[in-house]
C-alpha cells in the first residue's frame, strides 16, 4: 500500500465554509502558497456571491505587505475586499505574480462589475478578522479565516 501525495493534492478541494457564531469563515487549501492565496480569495468572494455567473472581464492589480504570513493573509484579503467595495468589481479569478513568504504579495484579480440583476448576492462581508486566523504547512498548505458579516 503506497501513499500517493500527488493523487491527494489533485483531488484536494479549494476551500470549505466554516460556520461561526454571527460570522462566517473559510478554510482554504493549496499545494503551494500561491495556490493557497488564490483559493482564499475565491473562497471569500464565494461567500459574497454565487461566482458561477461572474466572468473575468476586468482586472485590478493588488499588493499587500506584512510582517508574517498570518498578517499577509489578513492584508491581502482586506485589500481585495477594499477593491470590491470601491471599484464595485466582483472578483472570480486571482493570479499571484510575486509572493515573498510572510512579507509581500502582488498580483492581479479578475472579475465583473457588480450587476444586481445578474449576480446573486449572498452575504455582505464587512471585514476580514484576525480571530482564529491560522496558516499551516503539512502535506499541503491550509489557512482558516473568519469574516465579520
Amino acid at each position: 500500500l503506497g501513499y500517493n501525495i500527488k493523487a491527494e493534492v489533485k483531488l484536494m478541494k479549494k476551500y470549505e465554509m466554516i460556520e461561526h457564531t454571527a460570522e462566517i469563515g473559510i478554510k482554504a487549501y493549496g499545494k503551494n502558497e500561491e495556490e493557497l492565496f488564490s483559493n482564499l480569495a475565491e473562497g471569500m468572494f464565494s461567500i459574497t456571491a454565487g461566482l458561477e455567473n461572474v466572468k473575468p472581464e476586468v482586472s485590478c492589480n493588488f499588493e499587500a505587505s506584512a510582517e508574517n504570513v498570518q498578517e499577509l493573509v489578513f492584508m491581502y484579503l482586506s485589500r481585495l475586499l477594499y477593491l470590491f467595495e470601491t471599484k464595485n468589481i466582483l472578483f472570480c479569478r486571482f493570479e499571484i505574480a510575486r509572493l515573498e513568504p510572510g512579507k509581500k504579495i502582488t498580483g492581479k484579480a479578475w472579475g465583473e462589475t457588480l450587476n444586481r440583476e445578474k449576480h446573486r448576492l449572498l452575504r455582505d462581508i464587512k471585514a476580514v478578522t484576525f480571530h482564529n486566523l491560522e496558516v499551516k504547512k503539512n502535506k499541503v498548505w491550509t489557512a482558516s479565516v473568519i469574516f465579520d458579516i
